[in-house]
């Protein structure tokens, strides 16, 4: 009903019971002043895109480690393997860590197969999702280029939120 764009999530924090879950995007500079960290924690990257908000890319960094910094050994915390600056964050994790990437298979957490099946494997088994063509997203409202200057760097940050969405979703007995 409500998030970080639109519609404030607050107003309808009444209207939860105990066995509802918020998945709540917040942004850097939100996360600067934080002192408490959700049970689960999510953080899809770690990129300059928010230098006009903070001093340089280390109060950004640290904003965004306050998530974790937080959190305790019974806390799970999700990472981009594939953001070599998110990544790094991984000695930070007191509690239980999962990754997520399209480029690798993870140790725990969710993937891309070769074969373009969204996978989810608890380190043991590892269970095929959804093919990544069945995952609708808009691209049109997201233009943007990668680091490198390639198409596609905001293309892929909304399809790692979609992809973890999904797997919070459907694995959320496994990290609740």
């Amino acid at each position: 009903k409500g998030g970080n764009i639109g519609t404030a999530l607050l107003p309808f924090v009444f209207e939860m019971t105990a066995d509802d879950v918020a998945v709540v995007e917040l942004s850097s500079f939100q996360l600067i002043s934080m002192r408490q960290s959700p049970d689960v924690a999510a953080i899809t990257n770690v990129y300059p895109d928010h230098l006009n908000v903070h001093s340089d890319m280390e109060e950004y960094i640290g904003a965004k480690l306050n998530l974790l910094l937080h959190q305790n050994s019974f806390s799970k915390a999700v990472l981009n393997l594939d953001n070599e600056d998110t990544n790094a964050l991984s000695k930070y994790v007191r509690g239980d860590l999962y990754k997520f990437s399209h480029l690798q298979k993870v140790e725990r957490g969710s993937y891309l197969d070769k074969d373009g099946f969204l996978c989810f494997t608890d380190g043991k088994v590892n269970e095929k999702i959804v093919h990544k063509d069945e995952i609708k997203i808009d691209y049109k409202s997201v233009p943007g280029k990668s680091k490198t200057g390639k198409q596609g760097y905001t293309e892929f940050h909304v399809d790692t939120d979609a992809l973890l969405e999904l797997v919070l979703d459907v694995f959320y007995d496994e990290v609740k």
